[in-house]
Parts: structure tokens; C-alpha cells; sequence
């Protein structure tokens, strides 16, 4: 028996010691790994210094570049970037980092990051800047573009006159549509990453994403006549319109000229903007009864023009295919809105210079640049 208990004894003793090897393996696996998540962790971490991506310095020159090189890296030519340039008001610009920078080289380091989705180390060696450099003049770019235009891409008074409206509507008119339609209304939600915090508020439930909305207003000289936002992607097509206080300056407008209310010209949009005294859309079928033929002619051919606002915020993406690239919009980290705001900006520029396919279509010509 007492054989029997100490054999009992020792294969505990055994089975014991065997158990604690294994725990104490275990546990220094499980110690390692953790080790290196936290290494992995602190090397991920924002807060973690990094070294500087290398690169070779040298002066930016203009005028050495090739024009198709130009065209190709900034969308503008030679000729056009140093004619737009002055406009701008770049010398009133206080640069955050104290960097001291050409005019020419600013707004050609604007123009670059906004045509293509690049990352900012790649373009030091179109610049011969550091990547920090690039990112700062960027910033400090479309901030000053968005503080100093903002207001009058919203709602431009000197250009958005009675006269002018009149002109927009008879070129509907012309390609069908009512004489009474001076332009195009419609919302667009720019994508961003998801942020960090307040996912809630930046999240369109209609489009299943994150990110900003934009209004605009197009009009048949393929400008962009009216932008406004950003607002949170969670905000509807007509919150933004009231926000927008664009129904306030169209009254404004007609009422000052002492417009009979009877003969006041309205902007086309979808039916979340009918509500408005500035809009219309299209006629709905009565309860029991028929569209009379004029009334259904009139929804096809401004269901058929309406596609035009599309077009606007598409060129917007075909210039400047940063806009169109969410993954490098990170609220917070950098300037969704101001960017995109400053793409909208550009683009009238470019349909000033160039026209584009729906002034074509409506056969009214963009405005001069000047």
C-alpha cells in the first residue's frame, strides 16, 4: 500500500513539474509576443519620431519645365499659370512654417497635389522641397484660397445679376426647357476615411460612408455659380439648402430690382429642393388624372439637362483627381474641405480659359477669365 501511495506521489510530482513547464512556456510566449506588438505599436505610433525621407534639393524653375510637362503635372500651361497667379493675392499669405517661398512655386505645388492623388515625398523630386515643405505650403495654399473666395463662390452679387439670369434662362430655353430656369441645383457628398471620433455626424446613411457635402448650383456657361459647404455628410440635400441662405440672396436679388414676384426665374432641382420660393422641379402626376403633354414634355427636357450639374461635379473630379481619392482625406490630419473647395475654384478657371461640355451644349459662353 505505502508503494503503491508513493508511486501515486511521484507521477503527481511528475505531472506537476511537466504543468508548470508548460505554463511557464506559455507564458513567456504570450510575454514575447505582447513585446512585440508593443514594439510594433511604438514604431506606428504618430507620436514616434521618423527620419527624413531623403531628397535632393535644387531651385524650382518654371520656365525650364516642358509645356507638355506642364500640362501633364498641373493642368494649366506655362502662359496660364502666370496669368492666373496675380489674382490670387498670394503676397498677402502668412506662411505658418515660415518657409519662404515663390509665388510661382506655391501655386505650381497646389496645382500639383491636386491633379494627381501623389504622396508628398514623391513630389520632391518635381520641387526639390522636402515633403514637410510640400504639405505646409499645400495647407497654407488652399486655406488662403477658401478664406479669401469663399464668400464670393457662394454667391457672387457682381456677376449674379438680373440681366445675367435672364441670359442663363434663355439658353434653357433654347435647348428646351421653360424660360423660367436660370440654373441647376444639387448636392455632393465628398468621401473622407472614417475619423477617429464623431463618426456619427460625418456618416451618410443614404450613401453608406463617411464624409463632407458640398451644394452648387450650376448654370448653362458651365461655371459653378454658386458652392457652398462643407456641411457633415450626415445633413440631407435640403438642410443644406437652408444653410446656404441662397433661397435669402435669390429674393434678395429680385425684390431689390423690383421684379413682380410673377416673373421671378427659378433653379431646377430634385424634389428635395421644391420646397423652396428660389426652386422648382418637376410636375408630379395629380391623384386620379394625367400630366397634360406640355407638362410631360417639360419633365423630359429638364430631366434631360439636369444631367448637367452631374457633369460639374465630374469635372471637378477629372481635373483634380485628388478630390476624387478619399483615402487621403483624414479629417483632422489634413484640409478636406478648403481642398476640395479650392478644386472647385480651379475648375471655373479652367472653364473660363477652355470652356468645357456644358457651356457647349447650352451654347452660352464662359466669361472671360478676367
Amino acid at each position: 500500500m505505502d508503494n503503491e501511495r508513493r508511486r501515486r506521489r511521484a507521477q503527481l510530482a511528475a505531472a506537476a513539474a511537466t504543468l508548470a513547464g508548460a505554463v511557464a512556456t506559455v507564458s513567456t510566449l504570450n510575454a514575447a509576443n505582447y513585446m512585440v506588438y508593443w514594439q510594433e505599436y511604438e514604431h506606428e505610433s504618430p507620436t514616434q519620431y521618423k527620419l527624413p525621407v531623403p531628397f535632393t534639393s535644387f531651385e524650382f524653375n518654371l520656365d525650364e519645365l516642358s509645356n507638355e510637362f506642364t500640362m501633364l503635372k498641373f493642368c494649366f500651361s506655362k502662359e496660364e499659370i502666370g496669368h492666373i497667379i496675380p489674382y490670387l493675392r498670394l503676397d498677402q499669405i502668412v506662411w505658418n512654417s515660415r518657409y519662404k517661398t515663390s509665388q510661382e512655386l506655391a501655386f505650381c505645388i497646389l496645382l500639383g497635389c491636386l491633379a494627381y492623388p501623389v504622396r508628398f515625398e514623391d513630389m520632391t523630386t518635381v520641387f526639390g522641397r522636402s515633403k514637410f515643405y510640400i504639405s505646409s505650403i499645400f495647407t497654407d495654399m488652399v486655406l488662403h484660397i477658401r478664406d479669401r473666395f469663399q464668400d464670393m463662390l457662394r454667391w457672387d452679387p457682381h456677376r449674379l445679376t438680373v440681366n445675367r439670369l435672364r441670359e442663363y434662362a434663355q439658353h434653357i430655353d433654347n435647348l428646351g426647357g421653360g424660360d423660367r430656369v436660370w440654373g441647376y441645383i444639387d448636392g455632393t457628398l465628398q468621401r473622407t476615411t472614417r475619423p477617429g471620433e464623431n463618426q456619427r455626424s460625418v456618416y451618410s446613411g443614404h450613401k453608406h460612408y463617411h464624409g463632407f457635402k458640398f451644394q452648387a448650383v450650376l448654370t448653362p456657361d458651365g461655371l459653378l455659380s454658386s458652392v457652398f459647404g462643407p456641411v457633415v455628410g450626415s445633413c440631407g440635400d435640403w438642410m443644406l439648402f437652408q444653410q446656404s441662405s441662397i433661397e435669402n440672396n435669390i429674393k434678395t436679388l429680385f425684390e431689390t430690382a423690383d421684379i413682380p414676384e410673377d416673373e421671378w426665374l427659378y433653379i431646377y432641382g430634385d424634389p428635395a429642393y421644391t420646397g423652396s420660393a428660389a426652386t422648382i422641379g418637376a410636375y408630379k402626376k395629380p391623384q386620379n388624372s394625367q400630366l397634360t403633354a406640355s407638362q410631360s414634355q417639360f419633365n423630359k427636357e429638364m430631366s434631360q439637362n439636369r444631367v448637367a450639374v452631374e457633369h460639374g461635379f465630374g469635372l471637378v473630379q477629372h481635373y483634380w483627381a485628388k478630390s476624387a481619392y478619399h483615402l487621403s482625406h483624414k479629417i483632422g490630419l489634413s484640409p478636406v474641405g478648403a481642398s476640395y473647395f479650392t478644386a472647385c475654384l480651379l475648375t471655373n478657371i479652367m472653364t473660363c480659359l477652355h470652356g468645357n461640355q456644358v457651356s457647349k451644349r447650352f451654347g452660352c459662353p464662359a466669361p472671360s477669365f478676367e
